[in-house]
């Protein structure tokens, strides 16, 4: 009993995160004992560049040399490794990941982004199917990706390809980083059943 709680507090310290960007060229290489590494470099909001180190662990070495061989812009997903020595992301996985769970708390800004010269947003917080549990995280959508998902409401299911990633938000009055989804693409969703307006609509006994 001990040893499976212990299992499943090691699993839920993994911290999964995303990336998006390009391989640096000629970066990739595989050490003596079978596992590859690279260089990916990302861009943020401001434009300033960030090259961060990327490695493929057993069956995922090759996950990382087919990735490097694609090139272009992509995402790559995987688990922040290494500590504070030997910082490094774990990967295992190209692309979004399907994101499908019910929405609460969802909020946005389609009545006033016009006006305000902002770009629309979606905000929810979605259980997500992590293996054998379910986590919940915020699910966040900007721009084209928040549009294609306007009408959304409170107990809609969603289905929207995204990315982990951390954002800074305030939790129980404390400013700290959590982790997040943000949508990476059109995704659709499914609106409640309004169950409450099929009551009002049944005649009393």
């Amino acid at each position: 009993m001990a040893d499976d709680k212990k299992d499943k507090k090691s699993k839920n310290k993994n911290i999964h995160t995303s990336y998006v960007g390009t391989f640096k060229a000629d970066s990739f290489k595989v050490d003596d004992k079978g596992v590859a590494s690279a260089t990916f470099v990302t861009a943020g909001p401001d434009g300033a560049t960030s090259e961060k180190a990327v490695k493929g662990y057993n069956d995922n070495a090759k996950t990382l040399e087919d990735a490097v061989n694609a090139g272009g812009e992509q995402i790559i997903r995987g688990t922040l490794l290494g500590g504070g020595k030997n910082p490094h992301m774990g990967i295992y996985a190209t692309g979004p990941e399907q994101i499908v769970g019910v929405a609460t708390k969802v909020r946005h800004n389609f009545d006033s982004y016009e006006k305000d010269g902002k770009q629309p947003y979606v905000n929810a917080w979605v259980g997500v199917e992590r293996g054998d549990t379910k986590i919940f995280r915020a699910v966040a959508a900007f721009g084209d990706d928040a549009l294609a998902l306007k009408g959304i409401e409170e107990g809609a299911k969603i289905d929207v390809p995204g990315r982990a990633t951390h954002e800074k938000r305030e939790v129980k009055g404390e400013e700290k980083w959590v982790e997040m989804y943000r949508v990476a693409g059109a995704g659709k969703f499914e609106p409640a059943a309004e169950k409450s307006k099929d009551a009002e609509e049944t005649p009393a006994p």
